[in-house]
């Protein structure tokens, strides 16, 4: 009783096994030890609907944890937390495709828009006569297509925030000029090590918000079928670093030159699409290091809608855009360990571009520093492409694609969510 007590006059401590833990320790975010803990908070309806929502997603992980409520407290229950890298992505996946829920009004809309007329048939599609070309979204017809395109991606991508830049590729050599793939860069996260140490940003703040109005990060780079079975991923990456794209930076920002672009692998420490981009001596973009594991992605629309609400009944409102800023401030409100839940990521390789791939240019780049959209193309044509036309299992692949099998495909996965979705609900 007197640990109970002690605990409660404290709302936000954590009790293990074998009684309360060290306050300090909790407080700073430090494993207590390797065995079973709960953490107790006063009970409110929100941190509850909190509590609920993450113990499912951690179980989803594999991930013991389990929820007490009661009188005047609610209590949380988690084990040890060893991360199996499959069923995470497993779990993200299953996160991208139960947001698409979210998005069955939109789908409909595209459907009724005949969106299958944007891509290519691969039956039809002549290799030969591809000619790549970058469309920048200024409509909302743009955006809606650059909207659809991110759809498809397997697993989930963040929204673009704060400055932004999304464009769609497009074959200019097939009737229609059917969409190839999609890319969009968006302001970079404000700490990441492997860059702030390569640049010299660990130390001045100054130094990091002055560089960061420079530098992109490379959010969406999605090539779609039957292009895909073409790297065209490798495509799409190179002209998300082209002078093009700088142009296009200048004249929106036009206090601003674009310095660096910076992007991460999908899943793992290595990306195929990333690697050997030959466009430029030692290749268009270098891995720099990774990630710590740092992720929202992990997490269902419903635990982080929970989060902010749990935020905003404690300080009125959410300050920050960014959800994992949010999603930290609420677990730091229930007394949670807020860096063994947020790390549950995979760690991804970070990958970095530079105008002739040289850190050394940071304050000297012009949009003419960077590759040419010409050249990118060239490159991608005569080594890229020249060499996988030659594979009779891709050309297959490609001649099997359908246009109308992309919506298809997001509205069927739309109804198994939602249907899923009612099922949990019971």
């Amino acid at each position: 009783m007197k640990d109970t007590n002690a605990a409660l006059a404290n709302p936000n401590i954590a009790l293990t096994h074998n009684g309360l833990a060290n306050e300090a320790d909790v407080l700073q975010g430090r494993d207590v030890n390797a065995v079973t803990q709960t953490y107790i908070t006063r009970y409110s309806r929100n941190k509850h609907a909190l509590f609920m929502s993450l113990k499912k997603d951690l179980n989803r992980l594999g991930i013991h944890a389990h929820v007490h409520s009661k009188r005047f407290r609610l209590e949380f229950e988690l084990a040890p937390i060893v991360l199996d890298s499959r069923a995470v992505v497993d779990l993200m996946r299953h996160e991208s495709r139960r947001r698409l829920v979210d998005e069955r009004q939109f789908l409909n809309r595209m459907a009724g828009a005949s969106i299958s007329r944007q891509f290519a048939n691969g039956n039809i599609l002549d290799i030969s006569k591809i000619q790549p070309a970058i469309y920048f979204c200024n409509t909302r017809a743009d955006n809606d297509l650059f909207r659809f395109c991110r759809l498809l991606q397997s697993v989930p991508s963040s929204k673009l925030l704060y400055r932004q830049i999304k464009a769609v590729v497009r074959d200019e050599g097939q009737p229609g000029n059917p969409i190839i793939g999609a890319f969009g860069l968006s302001s970079s996260v404000y700490v990441l090590s492997c860059r702030d140490k390569l640049l010299g940003w660990t130390k001045s703040r100054r130094a990091r918000d002055a560089g960061l109005r420079s530098c992109m990060q490379l959010s969406l780079c999605i090539a779609v079928p039957p292009y895909s079975y073409l790297r065209a991923g490798k495509l799409i990456a190179a002209l998300a670093a082209c002078d093009a794209v700088a142009d296009e930076y200048s004249r929106k920002y036009r206090s601003s030159e674009l310095m660096s672009i910076i992007t991460t692998s999908a899943n793992g420490l290595h990306s195929p699409i990333y690697n050997r981009i030959m466009v430029q001596p030692g290749g268009l973009y270098k891995r720099i290091g990774e990630t710590t594991g740092y992720s929202t992605l992990v997490f269902s629309k419903a635990t982080l809608i929970a989060a902010r609400r749990v935020v905003v009944d404690s300080d009125g409102c959410y300050s920050d855009n960014r959800t994992i800023s949010t999603l930290k401030r609420a677990l730091n409100l229930c007394g949670l360990p807020r860096e063994r839940i947020v790390r549950l990521g995979v760690r991804k390789g970070v990958y970095m571009a530079f105008p002739n791939n040289s850190s050394d240019l940071i304050g000297k780049v012009t949009a003419n520093s960077w590759p040419k959209e010409s050249v990118v193309v060239r490159y991608w044509l005569d080594k890229v492409l020249s060499e996988v036309a030659t594979r009779g299992d891709l050309i297959r692949k490609v001649k099997n694609v359908r246009s109308s099998a992309l919506l298809l495909r997001l509205l069927s996965d739309s109804e198994q969510a939602h249907e899923r979705l009612v099922l949990d609900r019971l």
